[in-house]
């Protein structure tokens, strides 16, 4: 199995990685720990299982999560 992460390398923060484990079975974890207003489920990584979540829902959770980089510089 063959998993893919991705990091931000100009982040302030102490966690630079914004996915995990992602796979072709739908498994995979974005990293919420910073996210304001989160509806989701942050484990005590800080990190969102993705498994479950709809295409839209995903689309959201990565589009805050990317906004929440942005505001960060």
């Amino acid at each position: 199995m063959e998993e893919f992460r991705t990091n931000y390398e100009k982040s302030k923060y102490r966690r630079e990685q914004i996915a995990t484990q992602l796979s072709h079975t739908g498994n995979g974890y974005i990293y919420g720990e910073y996210l304001t207003d989160c509806k989701y489920r942050i484990d005590d990584r800080g990190w969102i299982n993705i498994k479950d979540l709809s295409e839209s829902e995903l689309r959201e959770l990565s589009k805050n999560r990317f906004s929440h980089l942005h505001r960060c510089f």
